[in-house]
């Protein structure tokens, strides 16, 4: 199995959706957009959580995210 790190993972990603510059500076002005800093905080009360449960529906997108969600918080 390959190893990724998050750079490798968010690059491929931004080819995939062809993001240009525009489009990055329009994901920074979005006021749900995730800085590093507010994910790390959430990795912190995650890691530091005696328990978390994860909620997630029965359609496609709620079962994919649901799973996704779960292995991120294995590790």
């Amino acid at each position: 199995m390959m190893d990724y790190n998050e750079k490798d993972l968010e690059n491929a990603l931004l080819e995939q959706l062809n993001a240009t510059e525009d489009l990055l500076n329009e994901w920074v002005d979005d006021p749900y957009y995730a800085d590093g800093n507010m994910i790390n905080e959430f990795w912190d009360h995650i890691r530091r959580a005696p328990a978390c449960g994860i909620i997630g529906d029965y359609d496609v997108d709620g079962v994919c995210g649901t799973f996704i969600m779960g292995k991120s918080i294995q590790k």
